[in-house]
């Protein structure tokens, strides 16, 4: 995979104007696939999706012991109940997942980079990343996305780099391989719900907000600038649990304010500037929060309305790089994958444009042959010189055969005159002999004329019949024809016996 990856690089890389030219290509070819959110905590499962520009959502409460800490307990009951929440909700349909994890165990850094990394920006960030990372080399995952907030043309470029523990990672994702539910990406609650702000209008560009995602874990603040993430902490109520484990609201409220000051205070270090706007994410505390809040500028959302699998939603698998945790980036082989199936379609359409070509150039040039041969068969049969030939060959074949009647002639000339003695003489007045022919010697002989009447033409071949030299003599009635004067053609066969004629 990783050869076919670099093999394709080039796809995805390269000039900005020729990359967004292709994906344009590539988007209308092959559209990206349905993608839906998944958000997996202690307590719940959470399911969105897009239909038609609509949210969807569906949760399912998860019973004690699976999940704990944002960390898989039993796989096997996980996949059980994916399984059964995807197939009921989606019906058997393919979709690509984006998982979104709990934020209190995944570690997020800032790290400044000088403006010539920008030549090899990937591999700048991936080094830089890893050596800030807060875990030991080899037992996390990490990734990273561009921060912009004002950065100057030539000044520092600023990431987000985001760290966690692969067990955390892996134990996900195997539920994921055993359900047979295509993982696109992971991501983590903060980076989802601060997507959705932004989709949703709740935060500007160039402002600062502190977000304050309450929930029964505990708090996770945000700080968002740009409507981007720079930083997040999650605090839970161990701190605040009274006797017999419950949290009173005067102490939740009290360490909530205090949280509050305390990363304003952080940006206030790092960043520079006041942050004014508060966004609480919550349900079931919105009078107590406006009660305690009434003197900031702050809106008050609840959980329903911003859960971060539907923000988890709207990310987009082929837009500017985002962090995924997924370790080996199921988003990458997507994208391989993708170009591979475009590549596999112009190879099919390449392959069958030249065969059919390959055929038709084939029958044209069995048509043409075909045609060019009957073409110079007619021109050949209609040319003067053929038709002079045909005649000469004709006059040829007559002439070779008077020679060979010349030449029999000659052999058997003192039997043959003697036979046309006899002719001519039992022929008399009444008979008019027009054709004396003899093929060869010892061959029988025709006699062809023209007679008074039949019954003189009868009389004529008696008298030859009756002649001692003469013999097998046949007049055959079919020669006897009538002519136009009254008169009637005959034609007589006969044999010459040599031995009666003296020599």
């Amino acid at each position: 995979m990783k050869f076919s990856i670099f093999n394709f690089a080039w796809l995805h890389r390269g000039s900005p104007t020729k990359s967004g030219q292709f994906s344009k290509l590539l988007n209308k070819i092959y559209p990206e696939p349905p993608i839906a959110g998944l958000e997996i905590s202690d307590s719940a499962i959470h399911l969105a999706e897009f239909t038609k520009g609509s949210p969807t959502i569906r949760a399912n409460l998860l019973p004690p012991g699976i999940v704990e800490g944002g960390r898989v307990k039993n796989k096997a009951k996980l996949v059980s109940l994916l399984r059964e929440l995807v197939g009921a909700s989606y019906g058997g349909r393919k979709l690509g997942f984006v998982l979104t994890i709990p934020s209190s165990d995944v570690f997020v850094q800032t790290v400044s980079l000088p403006a010539i990394a920008l030549r090899n920006l990937d591999e700048a960030a991936e080094l830089n990343v890893r050596m800030v990372s807060p875990l030991r080399q080899g037992e996390f995952y990490c990734d990273w996305q561009r921060v912009r907030r004002d950065e100057a043309e030539g000044g520092p470029i600023e990431l987000l780099g985001v760290f966690v523990s692969r067990e955390i990672v892996d134990g996900f994702a195997d539920c994921f391989r055993e359900a047979d539910l295509s993982l696109v990406a992971i991501e983590f609650t903060s980076l989802s719900l601060v997507r959705l702000l932004a989709s949703k209008k709740f935060t500007q560009s160039m402002k600062p907000y502190l977000v304050a995602e309450i929930k029964p874990e505990g708090t996770t603040f945000m700080l968002v600038f740009n409507n981007q993430l720079l930083f997040h902490s999650f605090h839970s109520w161990g701190s605040v649990l009274g006797e017999g484990g419950a949290v009173k609201l005067a102490d939740f409220l009290a360490d909530l304010t205090e949280e509050i000051n305390n990363v304003s205070n952080f940006y206030l270090a790092h960043w520079g500037g006041a942050i004014s706007d508060l966004i609480f994410v919550s349900s079931g505390l919105e009078r107590e929060i406006e009660e305690a809040f009434k003197n900031r500028s702050f809106k008050l959302l609840k959980s329903e309305e911003a859960t971060p699998a539907l923000g988890a939603a709207t990310r987009l698998i082929l837009g500017e790089k985002e962090i995924n945790l997924s370790g080996t980036s199921s988003l990458e082989i997507f994208k391989l994958n993708r170009a591979l199936t475009f590549v596999a379609l112009w190879r099919t359409v390449l392959v069958s444009t030249l065969g059919f070509l390959l055929l038709l150039a084939f029958g044209s040039d069995l048509f043409l042959r075909q045609l060019a041969r009957i073409e110079v068969n007619t021109l050949t049969l209609n040319e003067p010189g053929r038709q002079e030939l045909l005649a000469l060959e004709a006059e040829a074949a007559k002439f070779n055969e008077l020679v060979s009647l010349v030449r029999g002639a000659r052999q058997g000339k003192p039997q043959i005159g003697q036979a046309a003695e006899l002719v001519s003489s039992s022929a008399g007045v009444g008979i008019r002999i027009t054709r004396f022919y003899v093929a060869s010697i010892g061959a029988p002989i025709t006699v062809s004329g023209v007679a008074s009447n039949v019954e003189e033409a009868i009389a004529f071949k008696n008298r030859l019949a009756r002649e001692k030299s003469i013999t097998s003599v046949d007049m055959p009635i079919s020669s006897i024809l009538p002519e136009t004067d009254g008169r009637v053609s005959f034609t007589v066969h006969f044999q010459v016996l040599k031995a009666d004629f003296p020599e």
